[in-house]
């Protein structure tokens, strides 16, 4: 009878064995997924905080814009609109003297897949690459230039690749002289 003990004791701590293994494959199972869940929530939240700080950004500037123009000082010129924004109605609002300077824009369109909208102003030393935005054809557009444009000749907007240019400025969206 102790063999078939035995035998019965062994069989009962292979099951328990077994039973164990199954269960530590269905954990470990149940982790990864909660883990790559965890990750995709993570990318989703990181997306989010990107997204929320662009608005946010976004909201600023056009304050600091609309602020500008109640301002006795600021001046205003008129960009004109390029084939690529046929519809587009663009401004520079900007103070001398000064680096508060916003671009303003009704009827942008979205910015292409792969490219950056881009500002650029010139001067008598030449022309001046500035920021590179994106912009997703919904409302108005602001952007600012952050460089005092009291003594420059020029602004525009250009269509470039991702990641803007360096260069000679791309196909113009929208130009003006001051």
């Amino acid at each position: 009878t102790a063999p078939v003990a035995d035998l019965a004791e062994r069989r009962r701590w292979r099951a328990v064995a077994l039973a164990s293994t199954g269960l530590a494959a269905v954990l470990a199972i149940a982790a990864f997924g909660l883990g790559a869940g965890t990750m995709e929530l993570t990318d989703q939240v990181a997306d989010a905080r990107a997204a929320l700080a662009e608005a946010q950004g976004e909201l600023l500037a056009r304050n600091a814009a609309l602020t500008l123009l109640a301002e006795p000082d600021h001046q205003t010129a008129s960009l004109t609109a390029e084939p690529v924004a046929a519809d587009a109605t663009a401004m520079v609002v900007f103070r001398p003297g000064s680096d508060a300077s916003y671009l303003m824009v009704t009827d942008l369109p979205a910015t292409p897949a792969g490219q950056v909208y881009q500002l650029w102003f010139a001067d008598q030393a030449g022309v001046h690459p500035l920021g590179t935005y994106h912009h997703d054809g919904d409302g108005p557009f602001v952007a600012p230039f952050g460089v005092d444009l009291g003594t420059s000749a020029a602004a525009m907007v250009t269509l470039e690749p991702e990641g803007g240019a360096q260069g000679e400025p791309g196909p113009q969206v929208v130009f003006g002289e001051f």
